[in-house]
């Protein structure tokens, strides 16, 4: 089969990838749509020393191992393996031996066909597209987000970001306090936010005055978490959702950090049977965010050459 194959020395596009064999507890799908942003551009540079195959939200049609051959599914991406300590206490979202689909021990879906636990695989409701599906991990993240950082009515609420990421992000957060805005590198992808009714201005012409109570950051850019930093109030709370600008954090953020007490929370796995029930009811507005349908091959070029246009607010769907 075909697969886009992250190694040491760069990404090639293997024709003659092994197909994924049969175990126990484990279903063979066919991919039909995979992600195609920022987390596969941060695999492609090595992100957290991964090889292999990257592409971290699938949906697919169960081939084999699994009931209901044919059915279209979607890949929760955090694996875990249910009986060590963490797991047994509720953390399994931070198991031991955690693996994250694409990303962290454990090949993703751009490639023809992908082999996961069936415990990973959940139902897509009919009606909703895999473009819809494949967007699901920022759905979760933001409802992780609403989980730890309690919002009062009257509190100060900053997203960072024009990418689709921020988007839900904002749509999400807003169901908690009205009052959320975003803060936008590009204003002409802010039409969505307009649409929607979420306040919005250009990151330019925000003043850092150090008095938002939460501040979101989803650009994934280098400077992105510095910002965040010089939004919050002393005593405020930063949470991180993108791991390249956790990665990238200057020194002289984390010293400002520190001085002002500002607690610094990530945000990654959150419940995907409520993000999913979430998409389900119309509860949030994907549409227009995935803005680009890739083959494997185009995808291939992109991450070879690093194409910062597949991070940020550029949201693609490869398609194998």
């Amino acid at each position: 089969m075909r697969a886009i194959v992250v190694q040491a020395d760069g990404v090639i596009l293997d024709p003659r990838r092994p197909e994924p064999a049969d175990r126990p507890g484990h279903a063979v799908l066919a991919v039909r749509a995979v992600s195609f942003g920022r987390l596969e551009l941060e695999a492609a540079r090595g992100l957290l020393g991964f090889t292999g195959v990257p592409g971290t939200m699938v949906v697919g049609e169960i081939i084999s191992g699994a009931q209901g051959v044919g059915r279209r599914v979607a890949v929760a991406p955090v694996l875990w393996c249910g009986t060590c300590d963490r797991c047994r206490a509720g953390l399994r979202e931070h198991c031991a031996d955690r693996r994250i689909v694409g990303l962290q021990g454990c090949d993703g879906g751009l490639a023809d066909r992908l082999a996961v636990p069936v415990s990973a695989l959940v139902d897509v409701p009919t009606h909703l597209p895999d473009d819809a599906m494949i967007l699901l991990p920022f759905v979760m993240a933001a409802l992780r987000v609403r989980r730890v950082a309690p919002m009062p009515a009257r509190a100060l609420v900053t997203v960072l970001g024009d990418g689709p990421m921020a988007h839900v992000c904002a749509q999400v957060l807003r169901t908690a306090n009205p009052r959320v805005r975003v803060l936008v590198r590009h204003p002409e992808r802010a039409v969505a936010l307009d649409r929607l009714g979420i306040r919005w201005r250009p990151i330019d012409e925000a003043g850092t005055h150090a008095d938002q109570d939460l501040v979101v950051e989803c650009t994934g850019a280098t400077e992105g978490l510095d910002y965040a930093a010089r939004l919050v109030r002393p005593r405020g709370r930063v949470v991180v959702l993108s791991l390249a600008a956790a990665l990238r954090a200057d020194p002289g953020t984390l010293a400002r950090l520190v001085l002002a007490e500002i607690d610094v929370t990530g945000g990654f796995a959150g419940p995907v049977r409520e993000a999913i029930d979430l998409l389900a009811r119309d509860g949030i507005d994907v549409s227009g965010l995935v803005t680009q349908r890739l083959s494997l091959e185009e995808a291939v070029r992109r991450l070879a050459a690093r194409d910062a246009r597949t991070g940020g607010a550029e949201f693609a769907c490869a398609v194998p």
